[in-house]
């Protein structure tokens, strides 16, 4: 009996490591690369704060690192940063105004982040 259940915990094992192997590839192969979220600056609040999730069309935080931040068109743009806050890229479309960047903060980039206009 209890060679049977040795057996079981270690099929139980192997699957589980199995299916961390298999992860682990997908992960390393970057299935996941292009699933990068995005989000719209709306200043939705007024405050003007980056950290503001209110300020954001999504729940995403401010300081999320993989994190497309779009800045819409047709007007100027206030925002402040007031602690680190991380992105992987700005999105200024064609069209756009200025975003003029204040506060105590910084905006740290990632390590593939860029900034796009038009």
């Amino acid at each position: 009996m209890n060679m049977k259940r040795e057996s079981k915990f270690g099929a139980k094992a192997r699957a589980v490591k199995a299916a961390l192997a298999v992860a682990a590839v997908l992960v390393a192969g970057g299935a996941y690369a292009d699933e990068i979220p995005t989000r719209t600056w709306t200043d939705a609040t007024g405050d003007h704060r980056w950290e503001n999730n209110d300020n954001w069309d999504t729940l995403l935080t401010g300081s999320n690192p993989d994190c497309d931040n779009i800045f819409p068109a047709g007007r100027d743009w206030e925002v402040v940063v007031e602690t680190t806050s991380y992105y992987h890229s700005l999105q200024l479309p064609e069209g756009s105004g200025t975003v003029t960047f204040k506060g105590a903060g910084q905006l740290r980039a990632d390590s593939s982040a860029y900034i796009q206009v038009g």
